[in-house]
């Protein structure tokens, strides 16, 4: 991607997001909460992709991809209300849509238009399907990866605001008062696997399941940018102290030290 056409989607991007903003209403803050974000996500793939020498077309098309990640919400909020993909749409697919639509990637090559729409259908799916190509692959792993860093860097200043209190739909509507956890979110995370949103009943739910998305990052780039901040270790603050959720812990920040590498970002 050259310099130009990255300069042509961002400014798409403002203005097709300024466009739902402007008649928002009551959902302004949802319609703006996904624009910074988008924003914050660019940041994040340009940052990571750095870090990982790609080169720099792939850079910038890996920060396209970070721009229209969830162009989708928008018209998903709009339609539906919503941004639970159970009750509405699937907001990778419906993003990948609003972008073959708009034609912006019509200057890219077949392989990096490929990769950056592969990316963004897969960045909110349980798994990367298998069979992908190599570009898909690396670009779906980004993506996955910056949009997670983004999560867990903003979720809990969302609570500490309470801006999920004016707006639970942020945490999918989930108990915010008990600090009580499900047995099967721990269930699953003694497999060695990620815990699953459908098993979300209380905010110590999420957050463990966010914790447990040691098991879904892909570079170590991203472990070092998490550990920098102590993103992960502060989670733990929001969580019972019990035995078995204190168990879980110390498996899931022992995955995650073993995979940082320690080196300063």
């Amino acid at each position: 991607m050259n310099p130009s056409q990255l300069l042509q989607i961002r400014h798409w991007f403002e203005e097709y997001a300024g466009n739902f903003l402007a008649g928002a209403d009551g959902l302004r803050p949802l319609f703006e909460l996904k624009r910074v974000h988008s924003c914050r996500v660019a940041g994040i793939t340009r940052a990571l992709a750095r870090r990982l020498d790609w080169t720099a077309e792939e850079v910038r098309a890996a920060e396209a991809m970070g721009w229209l990640h969830d162009i989708g919400r928008f018209t998903q909020l709009a339609e539906f209300k919503t941004l639970d993909d159970r009750r509405s749409v699937h907001h990778g697919r419906r993003s990948c849509e609003v972008i073959e639509q708009s034609g912006l990637l019509v200057e890219s090559s077949d392989g990096e238009r490929k990769a950056i729409l592969d990316g963004i259908l897969h960045h909110n799916q349980p798994a990367i399907a298998e069979g992908l190509p190599p570009l898909s692959l690396r670009f779906a792993k980004l993506i996955r990866d910056a949009d997670k860093v983004d999560i867990l860097w903003h979720v809990q200043h969302e609570v500490r605001s309470g801006m999920v209190d004016r707006h639970p739909e942020i945490i999918l509507g989930v108990d915010r008062t008990s600090r009580a956890v499900n047995p099967e979110v721990l269930a699953e995370i003694r497999t060695g696997r990620p815990g699953s949103y459908q098993h979300i009943r209380t905010l110590s739910d999420f957050f463990l399941i966010q914790l447990s998305w040691v098991y879904d990052l892909n570079y170590a780039a991203t472990f070092d940018l998490l550990a920098v901040h102590g993103t992960m270790k502060t989670l733990v603050d929001h969580l019972p102290d019990t035995p078995e959720v204190n168990e879980a812990v110390g498996t899931l920040l022992g995955e995650f030290d073993r995979r940082s590498t320690g080196r300063a970002y």
